[in-house]
């Protein structure tokens, strides 16, 4: 049994480059990508409560309790009329800021191998408009709830000239 889980390329030294990193919003039900995304960096913490035992030898003790995530998005700005309705650019995401608006989001890697999702509220917005150069944006999100994680594989099982294909939700095709 061989399990091919994608194709894809890796630069040499195995690196995943941002350019297979694309960030998503949902918008009138349809998921639309940020206009010319430059970044989406998610970063996860925790807060950490103090404890006390009689065998730490005078050494700090804690124990992990709430946790939280934000992602940070950096982008140009795209005119929201050109592209019509098939992505998300300045204007449109600021409005959903200012309706205050629970958004939900995914961000794919590897073309939809890695995905990450939940719900989030976009807390801060603005863009930055240097003479002569393309006019960007960038935004902040704050998650809501715990982020989801999926791994997208899809396994092929070959026997002579006869290929099967299934998933995880045990979707099979002959080939």
């Amino acid at each position: 049994v061989i399990i091919i889980t994608y194709f894809f390329t890796i630069l040499e030294n195995m690196a995943i480059t941002g350019t297979e990193s694309i960030f998503y919003i949902k918008d009138d039900g349809l998921w639309k990508p940020i206009s010319c995304e430059i970044s989406s960096p998610m970063s996860e913490s925790v807060e950490m409560m103090n404890t006390t035992t009689r065998d730490n030898g005078g050494w700090k003790t804690e124990l992990p309790t709430m946790q939280s995530y934000s992602i940070s998005i950096e982008a140009i700005w795209e005119d929201d009329n050109y592209y019509g309705s098939n992505l998300l650019s300045y204007y449109k995401l600021r409005e959903k800021k200012r309706n205050r608006e629970l958004v939900e989001w995914k961000r794919e890697t590897f073309s939809g191998l890695y995905i990450d999702s939940g719900k989030a509220h976009i807390t801060s917005i603005s863009d930055a408009n240097t003479a002569e150069e393309e006019i960007t944006f960038s935004m902040e999100l704050s998650g809501f709830g715990k982020p989801n994680s999926f791994l997208n594989q899809l396994g092929v099982f070959a026997y002579d000239d006869e290929k099967i294909i299934s998933n995880d939700k045990n979707n099979i095709l002959k080939i």
